[in-house]
């Protein structure tokens, strides 16, 4: 008798530990997606307050602050696009990895910063960002305030 009962139990434990394994990598991913959309709001929010000093006169307008803005927020797509690979081998071996989605609307935020405004106001591009945005409020996700 090949399969015996002890067999079926250690084969089923065998397996239990690989996926258990494999789930622990997820829910560690899925720990960094959540971190990694912390950091980018942090880092978009001091852009913001630095912004708002410039304009109401309480700071003076360095332009090296804004290619400093540009350069952390690069960094962070970089380590973004690392990040959305591992989601992808995750999702396509079949596991759900959650904030996926906001995290990779996050990443389309970085993109649209990082794009000189005459490559994003552009047809084809404008059309495509349009496009995402026409899904995403169909989907109920958008941000109200937006749109009176």
């Amino acid at each position: 008798m090949t399969n015996t009962p002890l067999k079926v139990i250690e084969s089923f434990e065998e397996n239990w530990k690989v996926a258990h394994k494999e789930v622990t990598k997820v829910w560690k991913l899925e720990d960094f997606l959540f971190e990694g959309v912390y950091i980018f709001k942090m880092v978009n929010d001091f852009d913001m307050y630095y912004r708002e000093r410039v304009i109401t006169g309480k700071e003076e307008f360095d332009p090296g602050m804004i290619d400093g803005y540009k350069h952390v927020i690069g960094r962070w797509l970089q380590i973004a696009n690392h990040l959305e690979n591992l989601v992808l081998q995750f999702e396509r071996s079949g596991f759900e990895v959650s904030r996926a989605e906001e995290f990779r609307s996050t990443m389309r935020e970085a993109e649209g910063i990082l794009t000189p405004d005459d490559d994003f106001f552009s047809g084809g591009k404008l059309d495509a960002i349009k496009e995402v945005a026409i899904e995403e409020y169909k989907r109920g996700e958008f941000t109200e305030g937006l749109i009176d």
